[in-house]
């Protein structure tokens, strides 16, 4: 397992062998990436604000488009949008996971896998999946579509928020350097299979996102326990 850590600002992060979620046990380190500029919190409010106004086609239970409205409202009326999620493997098989930061609005301090995004107007699936990846961890891989459109239903009471989301599921094989933003994320590492269905068995928080496609992928064969 390996696990990542911003060691200050402006500063590199350095890539360190240790238990998945327990103390470190080895010396050595290897250079991993440089961690995107901490915000303040003014520039976390305003990029919260921006989001909450991004304009998003929301669609019927059929798929067929409906209209467009701000994201704010695709999330409190529960409106059918369109999201990607790449799942990131190393050469290994370890799968890339991180722990959301606990400023999120939606499952603060849970693991997540990989990286997701809505859907932008004008966009096919594979192409937000390009565009996330580059624009959340700096990367650029060759992506293989492992899972169809599905939809996710999840809905969040204690914040409001209902989120219907047509998902298409893409995975790659990525060896470089991954850059990550401390307002976002808060750890994160690759691990083995073996190490997240021991954590998902002792209880640790994982996005109900990512179980369900963790789920699919032990059912369908495409991910096998170790």
């Amino acid at each position: 397992m390996l696990y990542l850590w911003p060691i200050g600002k402006n500063l590199d992060l350095h890539l360190k062998k240790q238990d998945f979620l327990q103390g470190t046990r080895e010396k050595e380190k290897e250079e991993w990436s440089e961690p995107a500029e901490k915000p303040d919190a003014q520039s976390n409010l305003q990029r919260d604000k921006l989001m909450s106004a991004e304009i998003l086609e929301f669609y019927d239970e059929q798929e067929r488009p409906l209209g467009q409205a701000q994201r704010h409202r695709l999330h409190s009326e529960g409106l059918y949008h369109k999201g990607v999620i790449i799942l990131i493997f190393n050469s290994k098989g370890e799968i890339f996971l991180q722990k959301r930061s606990k400023s999120k609005d939606v499952c603060p301090g849970c693991w997540d896998g990989g990286v997701a995004g809505h859907v932008e107007i004008g966009e096919e699936f594979s192409e937000t999946a390009i565009r996330e990846l580059r624009e959340e961890i700096g990367a650029e891989a060759n992506l293989e579509r492992i899972r169809d459109t599905h939809l996710q239903k999840n809905e969040y009471k204690k914040w409001e928020i209902k989120d219907y989301e047509f998902v298409v599921t893409f995975r790659c094989v990525y060896d470089g350097p991954i850059k990550v933003d401390q307002s976002e994320i808060g750890e994160a590492g690759f691990f083995s299979v073996q190490d997240v269905e021991k954590q998902m068995n002792e209880g640790t928080e994982f996005t109900p996102w990512f179980l369900d496609e963790w789920n699919y992928l032990i059912k369908s064969g495409k991910l096998r326990s170790q």
